[in-house]
């Protein structure tokens, strides 16, 4: 559940120490020791913990009840908005119904500056949802490096990213509802327009094909 870090104030050692303490005590607002502090992936912290009285019972109550919460909000967040799935299976079966092709976004949520503009700039902008809704089942392939994923949608994009050979964020594929890759593209900064032109002429050559 958690990573430990142990930042041990000794006197006889603390000369040496001094600038290093000081910055992380200010960093921090370290008041008294011991001090606890339960930090995110980007060293934000998110609760702050100290003795209790009750000793060891109340102090694990607690922590539990923080980690647990901060995986729910994790979960929330996560959590792609609609009209995104995240199960490949279920994009299939839609796709099919529907009579469309996949758009698959693999993405890298929490450490790729493409991806997060790609997202911000395009797959949630009115213009591209319109075009999507007319003709695409849109899935959130995403591989992040330190962000929280149920095990079984981690390991399905892994495997995803694998089969079809994605080896850099972003990608975008089109599949077929039977999962055959009829267009790839990628995604450069700054470009939406040029993007969203290109994934036009990418399925209109599809469907041509099919």
């Amino acid at each position: 559940n958690l990573v430990l870090l142990k930042f041990d104030v000794h006197r006889e050692k603390a000369a040496g120490n001094t600038a290093r303490q000081k910055k992380l005590h200010e960093k921090y607002d370290i008041k008294g020791f011991p001090t606890v502090i339960l930090m995110n992936e980007t060293g934000d912290p998110i609760k702050r913990l100290g003795l209790f009285k009750g000793g060891l019972p109340v102090f694990m109550d607690v922590l539990k009840k923080t980690v647990d919460g901060y995986r729910l909000y994790l979960k929330k967040t996560l959590k792609p908005k609609k009209p995104w799935l995240t199960d490949f299976e279920e994009a299939k079966k839609l796709a099919k119904s529907k009579k469309r092709l996949i758009m698959a976004h693999f993405s890298g949520s929490d450490w790729c500056s493409y991806c997060v503009d790609l997202n911000e700039k395009v797959l949630h902008k009115r213009k591209f949802l319109n075009f999507a809704k007319r003709n695409l089942v849109l899935l959130k392939v995403d591989l992040p490096k330190i962000k929280w994923q149920p095990q079984a949608l981690k390991k399905q994009n892994q495997e995803l990213a694998k089969r079809y050979g994605v080896d850099s964020v972003p990608t975008i594929l089109l599949f077929t509802p039977d999962g055959e890759v009829v267009g790839r593209t990628g995604y450069m900064q700054g470009r939406p327009k040029f993007f969203l032109k290109q994934l036009r002429e990418l399925v209109k050559k599809a469907k041509k094909k099919r």
